[in-house]
C-alpha cells in the first residue's frame, strides 16, 4: 500500500505528527501496537498508559518553552473536533526545597519573554499560604503557572489524536514493525504480522524502542530508565476537595529520591480516583540496547519495592490528604544527549525520528506538528531552529 508518509510509533508524538500531516492533505499511515491487555505477550510497551500528567508552559529552555505553548494553542480545537476531554487542572507549581536553582532563576524571565503570567513565592511560608494542602522545607522556594497549566491524559489526548487520522482518511495499523526496506524512491516498511507499507517518506516516534528496534543505521544516543509510579487510590469525595490542586514538579534530591512530580486525583480506566506521583529513584535500571530487558522489566520487575519510600515522601508533602490504598506501576524515561531537547530531523534518506525526552507528553502535540512541518516543507517553522532538536547518534548499527 502507498502512502505519502509511514508513521511508525502509535503514542503520543506519532499520533500528533499524523494528525498533522492528514490535516495538511497528506495520505498517511500509522504503524504501532496499542496498550496490551496481556503484558506477557506483549512486544514493546509505552509510557503514556497513563491518565495523569503535567502540563506546564515554562520548560527548561526556549525551545521547549516554544513546544509547550505550541501544543496547548491547539487544545481546545483538538478536543472540541475529536469530542474526548483530555485537559485539564488547576495550574503548576515547581518548587525547590533548598531555594538555588537554574530554573527558578531563569523562569520568570522566559516567562515574560513568551508572555506567561507567573507567581514567584520566595519562602516556604508564602507557599503553605497559597497551597494549604502541601507542606515543603522552610527555605523553599517556587513558582506557579495558572491554567491552561496543570495536567493531561495521555491516554485520551492519544486517542484524539487518532481519532481526527481516521477522520480524515488516514489509516491505524494495530501492529509492530519489524524492518525497513530502502528503496530509490521512499521507504518499505514490514511488520510482524507480514503487512507492508510503502511510504515517501517514513517518521520513527517509538521513544525508547527507536533505540532497541534496529530499525536506524545509526543508533541513536537515549538515555533510557525504568520509572517508578505511584498511584494513590482516594475516594470521590477527597478527589473533589484536592482539585484545585496545581500539578507539581518538586526538585527535591535527597539520597532516597530526586525529582518529584505529582498529578491531582483523577479518574483512572478501572473507575477509581488516583494521586499520581513519580521520581528517579537510586535504584532506576538502565537499559542498553537489548529489547529483553526493558521487557522484563515492564513485564515483572519489582516496583513494588519502591512502594513505601515514596508513600511516606508523599505524605510528607500532602500530610492532610486521605489515600486509601496505594500501587505502583512499571514505566520507562528516554532522556536525549548533547542538547536535551526532543529530537526532531532527518536521520537517513525519507527518513525521519521526532522522540521525546522525558518532558514530551505536555508538548507531545507541538514535537508532532513540527516534525510534520519538516517532513512537509523541508524547514523548521519560524522560531524554531533545527540546531535545538537535532538527533545526536552514539554508533553504527552492525
Amino acid at each position: 500500500m502507498q502512502f505519502d508518509t509511514v508513521i511508525i510509533g502509535g503514542g503520543l508524538i506519532g499520533s500528533a505528527a499524523a494528525q498533522h500531516l492528514g490535516r495538511a492533505g497528506e495520505l498517511v499511515a500509522l504503524v504501532g501496537p496499542d496498550e496490551p491487555a496481556d503484558a506477557g505477550s506483549a512486544v514493546v510497551f509505552a509510557s503514556h498508559y497513563d491518565s495523569g500528567r503535567v502540563q506546564r508552559r515554562v520548560g527548561h529552555n526556549d525551545a521547549m518553552t516554544r513546544l509547550n505553548l505550541l501544543a496547548l494553542e491547539h487544545y481546545d480545537w483538538l478536543q472540541q473536533e475529536s469530542g474526548i476531554p483530555f485537559h485539564g487542572g488547576a495550574g503548576c507549581l515547581y518548587v525547590d526545597p533548598v531555594g538555588r536553582n537554574p530554573y527558578l532563576d531563569e523562569a520568570p524571565g522566559r516567562a515574560a519573554r513568551f508572555g506567561v503570567d507567573v507567581e514567584v513565592y520566595q519562602e516556604a511560608r508564602a507557599l503553605a499560604t497559597a497551597f494549604p494542602e502541601m507542606r515543603f522545607p522552610a527555605a523553599s522556594r517556587g513558582l506557579y503557572e495558572a491554567t491552561p497549566s496543570g495536567h493531561i491524559d495521555p491516554r485520551r489526548l492519544v486517542k484524539a489524536q487518532l481519532r481526527i487520522v481516521e477522520r480524515g482518511g488516514g489509516l491505524v495499523v494495530r501492529d509492530v514493525v519489524e524492518r525497513l526496506v530502502h528503496r530509490a524512491a521512499g521507504i518499505e516498511v514490514h511488520t510482524r504480522e507480514g503487512k507492508a507499507f510503502h511510504g515517501r517518506k517514513v517518521l520513527l516516534s517509538m521513544g525508547a524502542f527507536s533505540r532497541t528496534s534496529g530499525l536506524t543505521r545509526r543508533r541513536l544516543a537515549l538515555t533510557i530508565k525504568s520509572e517508578t509510579v505511584l498511584l494513590a487510590r482516594v475516594s470521590r469525595e477527597e478527589a473533589r476537595r484536592l482539585e484545585s490542586m496545581p500539578s507539581l514538579l518538586y526538585d527535591i534530591d535527597v539520597p532516597a529520591l530526586e525529582g518529584i512530580y505529582a498529578v491531582a486525583p483523577v479518574r483512572y480506566p478501572d473507575g477509581h480516583f488516583y494521586l499520581k506521583m513519580g521520581c528517579n529513584l537510586p535504584e532506576d535500571r538502565y537499559f542498553e540496547h537489548e529489547l529483553s530487558h526493558i521487557q522484563e522489566w515492564f513485564r515483572s520487575g519489582d516496583s513494588d519495592a519502591h512502594l513505601e519510600k515514596m508513600r511516606e515522601a508523599l505524605a510528607t508533602i500532602m500530610p492532610h490528604a486521605r489515600f486509601d490504598g496505594f500501587l505502583t506501576k512499571r514505566c520507562i524515561l528516554t532522556r536525549t544527549a548533547s542538547h536535551g531537547n526532543p529530537y526532531i530531523g532527518q536521520v537517513d534518506k525519507d527518513l525521519y525520528v521526532a522522540i521525546g525526552n522525558g518532558w514530551s507528553a505536555m508538548c507531545s502535540d507541538g514535537i508532532g506538528r513540527v516534525a510534520a512541518h519538516l517532513m512537509r516543507e523541508g524547514a523548521f517553522p519560524d522560531g524554531f531552529r533545527a540546531v535545538d532538536f537535532e538527533p545526536v547518534f552514539a554508533e553504527r548499527v552492525t
